[in-house]
């Protein structure tokens, strides 16, 4: 089954991405759908969560449903990164900013909070355990690779270096894991490839380029994270 999640990041552009934590809500939310599918094997998202109850028929039920979509971000001064910029083995410079100078490292302890429930710590363990075989993509342009470099940051610091790698062709980024969880992150640049806002223009280019070959790669990545807005350079 392929599962497809569409994330809206119209309010994710330049500005924001320069204003701390708000960037993450698209890339948290979408791992946090991912991670939390894949025990029922249902395209309905079933969220293994603490749900916080406000009465005693709540409290019955032992499996409740959460919406991860609705909450705020909150400061956690107890909190620490999942990652470390200095510990990521395949940190690139583009996104090195403790490396050229950032000082200010607050943004590090925000959190995402759903009003109704709480979410456990993200386990990179467990998230590769449940992406067993499976390929992740994120389609977009810089901000999804903003994501992606991240989650490979994430996953990575747990394994063996001889069992992981990074290879980079272009616009498009890969990496792997070649360990009991099989993982595969990739990014595709709309800057650099067909899918971008210019190949729409032509309702025919439209039909024989963009969509017929995201409709190939629906049909070999199981899980794809697509952002919907056109390219910010453009």
């Amino acid at each position: 089954m392929v599962h497809k999640f569409q994330v809206d990041c119209r309010t994710c552009g330049a500005t924001i991405l320069r204003s701390g934590p708000f960037l993450l809500v698209c890339f948290l939310l979408s791992a946090l759908v991912i991670l939390t599918i894949y025990p029922t094997g249902r395209s309905k998202l079933t969220v293994e969560v603490s749900v916080k109850h406000n009465d005693s028929k709540g409290r019955e039920s032992s499996q409740e449903q959460c919406n991860l979509f609705s909450g705020k971000w909150v400061f956690d001064d107890n909190s620490y990164p999942v990652y470390r910029e200095k510990q990521c083995s395949f940190m690139t410079d583009d996104f090195a900013c403790e490396k050229f100078g950032r000082k200010d490292f607050g943004y590090q302890h925000w959190r995402w909070q759903p009003h109704h429930c709480d979410l456990p710590r993200f386990n990179s363990t467990a998230f590769l355990g449940r992406l067993r075989n499976k390929r992740l993509v994120f389609v977009g342009d810089s901000i999804s690779r903003n994501q992606w470099m991240s989650m490979v940051c994430m996953v990575e610091s747990n394994i063996p270096p001889i069992l992981k790698s990074v290879h980079f062709d272009r616009s498009f980024f890969r990496f792997h894991a070649n360990v009991s969880s099989s993982l595969i992150l990739i990014q595709f640049n709309c800057f650099r490839n067909s899918f971008n806002e210019e190949v729409c223009t032509d309702p025919k280019k439209k039909k024989n380029n963009l969509c017929r070959r995201f409709i190939d790669y629906t049909s070999y990545y199981q899980n794809i994270v697509l952002k919907n807005e056109h390219c910010t350079y453009m």
